[in-house]
């Protein structure tokens, strides 16, 4: 794939319309060639425009936000920021046993 330009008419996925770029040769187009048009990308087939993506189909990394998680996304907890120290520094629960605390410090 090799970016081409903006095109100055409107392109739709599976149109085989001239995007009309300066100093591109439409008649010579290759399958590869990219062009933008309204912040999508589109990739020519060799006879058609075939919608890539638009802004809003990327993530930036350090943008994903919990809201952008589905409910049931596999994530690796090594993944999550911290969550292996912060899990590591939690007292374990023994099975028949209750957590107390008991403070015996003196003034």
């Amino acid at each position: 794939m090799h970016y081409i330009g903006e095109a100055t008419v409107e392109i739709t996925s599976g149109s085989s319309v001239n995007p009309r770029i300066q100093d591109y040769n439409f008649s010579q187009a290759l399958p590869g060639d990219v062009i933008i048009f309204n912040q999508a990308e589109y990739v020519w087939t060799g006879n058609y425009w075939n919608l890539l993506g638009d802004e809003g189909s990327y993530a930036v990394k350090g943008s994903i936000v919990d809201r952008d998680i589905s409910d049931d996304a596999a994530i690796s907890q090594g993944k999550i920021y911290n969550l292996t120290e912060d899990l590591d520094s939690k007292v374990d629960k023994e099975e028949g046993k209750t957590l107390t605390s008991n403070d015996f410090t003196t003034d």
